[in-house]
This record gives C-alpha cells, sequence and structure tokens, in this order.
C-alpha cells in the first residue's frame, strides 16, 4: 500500500490523452461544446463491490476528522466513491462530498460531511464503514455541490460547509400517511334465539343466518407530521424545536363498531383509545444536544 494521498486525483490522472473542445453547436444564446478524448480505459467497481474486495474506508488514524475520511484500497481494481453516497459506522455516518476514482494500490484522504446528528462515537474509532443502503436526499446533494463549486471557484479544496450541511438536515421535513380499507369485523344479529350457547348468536328471527365477518370498515386516512428546526448556540450546543401533528387534516377513523344487528345502534362507531383513531393532535417539543 502507498503512503496516505491528500490530494484528489482529477480527470486527467486518468486519461491517456488531453480532452479537446470540438466545434460549437449554436442556437441562439447558447452554445454547447462537445469534447474528444481517448477511448475509456478506467475499469472500476462501486464502493460495495470494492468494500466486498477488501477496500476499507476508516476515521483518519490519528484523530477522526468529521470531515475528512481515508480510503484503503489494497485490490486490483480501481473502486469509484459516489458523491451523496453514505458510509456506515465507526464515529458517525458521512457522505462523500464529490465523486472520487480510488486507484488499485493507494490510499486517498477524501472530504465527507456528517449527516448523523448526536453521535460521536470514540470507542468505534478502528471501525471500518460499511455501505449504506440509501444515499443523500436531492437536496441535501444539491446544497453539498454548490458548497463545493463555491469551495473551488475560490481557489481551495471541493468540499461541502458542514454548518450548511446541517442547517440542510435539521429543516427537513418528515411524514408518513397511513392508509387502511376494507377491514372486516366479526358480527352477529346479537341474541341466542335457540339457547344453544356460544356460537349461536348469528340465527336471525326469520331464520336466516347473520354472514361470518361480513361488516366492513369504513377507509382509514391518517397524515403524521413532523417538523424540526436546529440551531446551533455554540461549540457541539445546540437546540432542536419538534412540532408534531398527528392525524393532520383530522379524518374521521374508527376501529371498533356496534356489530350487533339487534342493537338499535348497529354499524355506529365505538370511541376507540388508541392513537391511530383519534381527532388531530398537535405536539411541541425541544431537544438539547452537548
Amino acid at each position: 500500500m502507498s503512503a496516505i494521498e491528500s490530494t484528489l486525483p482529477t480527470l486527467a490522472d486518468f486519461l491517456a490523452a488531453p480532452l479537446r473542445a470540438g466545434d460549437p453547436d449554436v442556437h441562439g444564446a447558447l452554445a454547447v461544446f462537445p469534447l474528444f478524448g481517448p477511448p475509456p480505459v478506467a475499469d472500476y467497481v462501486a464502493f460495495a463491490d470494492g468494500a466486498a474486495r477488501g477496500l476499507l474506508v476508516k476515521e483518519l488514524e490519528n484523530g477522526a476528522s468529521v470531515s475528512d475520511l481515508v480510503v484503503l484500497n489494497p485490490t486490483d481494481v480501481n473502486v469509484l466513491l459516489y458523491e451523496g453516497e453514505e458510509v456506515l459506522g465507526a464515529q458517525q455516518n458521512r457522505t462523500f462530498d464529490v465523486s472520487v476514482l480510488v486507484a488499485a494500490g493507494r490510499s486517498l484522504r477524501v472530504p465527507v460531511s456528517c449527516v448523523e446528528h448526536g453521535r460521536w462515537d470514540g470507542k468505534r474509532h478502528a471501525e471500518p464503514f460499511a455501505p449504506a443502503p440509501q444515499a443523500a436526499y436531492p437536496a441535501l446533494r444539491r446544497a453539498k455541490n454548490e458548497q463545493a463549486r463555491t469551495q473551488v471557484a475560490a481557489g481551495g479544496e471541493a468540499r461541502a460547509a458542514q454548518g450548511a450541511v446541517w442547517a440542510e438536515v435539521a429543516a427537513k421535513a418528515s411524514g408518513r400517511y397511513f392508509f387502511g380499507a376494507g377491514q372486516r369485523f366479526s358480527n352477529s344479529y346479537g341474541g341466542d334465539l335457540r339457547q344453544c350457547g356460544q356460537g349461536c348468536d348469528r340465527l336471525r328471527p326469520d331464520g336466516t343466518i347473520v354472514a361470518r365477518n361480513s361488516f366492513i370498515g369504513e377507509t382509514i386516512h391518517r397524515v403524521d407530521l413532523r417538523l424540526q428546526q436546529r440551531i446551533r448556540v455554540g461549540g457541539r450546543v445546540a437546540l432542536a424545536g419538534i412540532l408534531e401533528a398527528f392525524n393532520l387534516f383530522n379524518h374521521e377513523n374508527y376501529g371498533t363498531y356496534e356489530t350487533r344487528e339487534s342493537n338499535a345502534a348497529y354499524g355506529l362507531p365505538i370511541p376507540n383509545p388508541s392513537l391511530v383513531y383519534q381527532p388531530r393532535m398537535l405536539q411541541l417539543g425541544f431537544r438539547a444536544t452537548f
């Protein structure tokens, strides 16, 4: 393995010859220049495949950094780390700020952003990161790319600003929609006309039988919403305001009914204490981290 490199490779490092611009296609104020280069020769695999072959993503050896990780590639293949790809584990989950091709047999320090608030577990410093089943969502990736481009334009390194990443993550709303239909309930006539004991209450006075589980409840619609805004006070101290709405649109949901046909209230809903069936409720809260 080579020493850990701190300078990210560029596209030119993997090309056999320089790129050249062709004649533009012009339409009004828009000009599109085609780029031509040598035939592609860079074979690579994605992070999940690379990790299965022995590639490691770890915290910096001499002290973890929220904004940097080291990639060790002892394999004989190049590994492409995609911008926005998330890695799990070690001291805190991260996402890659830029796409990086880590050459076979090389070690590279890469810029990352933290997306897991509230955990910084020093006991897991030596633990390698694992591929995540998800990546950064589009709005977060867009914000990170804008910050990286601004950094490059100012002559700096292509990386996101962690404060802006936290602001985007903290302002994200989360919600849940629940729909239920076709739930059947056990029903009966409501009297034991033959006095035969349990199971004989489906017989009607006219001799017909109440069909088993033939009562169908009304549809259930429920929307829950959670809004959170995180405000950094200073250092590692931050406050988060939280607003939660349950059954946001106040839809009438029922989970229990009067199912005895002989009862005058047959078919009417019965109050159910379960949270699922309650009218709209709002909850305010806050969380302090330090």
